[in-house]
């Protein structure tokens, strides 16, 4: 865009003879660079902070050899990121699991500055659980899971 910005610059030029003001067109060039800044601003902007389901994870730790006794938790980290990798502050977690017998707390609080926020789960039936964690409706491509064992 910027190209087809300077070569209209330049046939303006060209049409105005070579007595042209070099400050009137230096003015000119400044005027279409700061247009193609802003541009190009608002074409980031649009999806500046759009949630990328396959940068954002959610880890839990640990993650097997949980206990099915409703007592051993294990602590779900969620990360939301957007496409650029950078965190999503203020983002809306739900994370549902698999099976029964669980018992899922949090997360309590939306994503914090660095894109955080954090769940607990513990469980009374011995299997595999697997999570599928979404962010402001974004699910998101990788589920996780935690391993009870009897």
């Amino acid at each position: 865009m910027r190209a087809l910005l300077w070569l209209a610059l330049l046939c303006a030029v060209i049409a105005s003879g070579c007595g042209a003001d070099d400050e009137a067109i230096r003015q000119d060039a400044a005027a279409l660079d700061a247009a193609v800044v802003v541009d190009a601003a608002l074409v980031l902007d649009a999806d500046d902070h759009a949630i990328d389901p396959d940068r954002s994870t959610a880890i839990p730790n640990p993650a097997t050899g949980l206990s099915a006794d409703g007592v051993q938790k294990s602590t779900i980290t969620v990360h939301v990121r957007d496409r650029l990798d950078r965190p999503v502050a203020g983002a809306v977690v739900t994370i549902v699991v698999t099976g029964t017998g669980n018992n899922l707390v949090g997360p309590e609080f939306p994503t914090d500055t660095s894109g955080t926020t954090t769940a607990t789960l513990t469980s009374t039936v011995a299997e595999l659980k697997t999570l599928t964690v979404s962010a402001n409706g974004v699910v998101f491509t990788r589920m996780p899971y935690a391993n009870f064992i009897p």
